[in-house]
């Protein structure tokens, strides 16, 4: 990001004034927290405008580590991808042998959210030990 950048984003708001001493201007960790919110809005396709008024919303005070939960909150969430695995890697897994009641329970159950992943076919597929 370029010092120009930086001094737009200052002027109009985006991230508080630089500290001053003499003609020059520091920025700190809460400034650099907010720089970083601002790039994230950017690529989730936000005007600066719009920026503008996510911004107003958090309190000028926030410290660099409030700013970055907000930043955090925009992140993708993803589901986990189903997984198959073997009787030795589930033990290991779960730290435990599995008894054959324990297999046999976990035979009954059926897949978790199988309609949450396309192509994933509703079977058992625990039971393949």
């Amino acid at each position: 990001m370029t010092v120009r950048t930086v001094r737009f984003y200052a002027g109009r708001g985006l991230i508080p004034p630089p500290r001053r001493e003499g003609r020059n201007g520091f920025y700190g960790s809460d400034h650099l927290a907010r720089l970083e919110l601002v790039r994230e809005l950017q690529a989730h396709g936000l005007t600066l405008s719009a920026i503008e008024g996510y911004l107003e919303r958090i309190p000028s005070d926030a410290t660099p580590e409030e700013v970055a939960l907000h930043r955090t909150l925009l992140a993708p969430w993803s589901p986990d991808l189903p997984e198959q695995m073997d009787r030795a890697t589930l033990e290991v897994r779960s730290g435990r042998t599995l008894s054959r009641f324990l297999r046999y329970r976990l035979c009954l159950l059926p897949p978790i959210r199988w309609r949450s992943y396309p192509g994933w076919k509703k079977r058992r597929s625990i039971c393949c030990f």
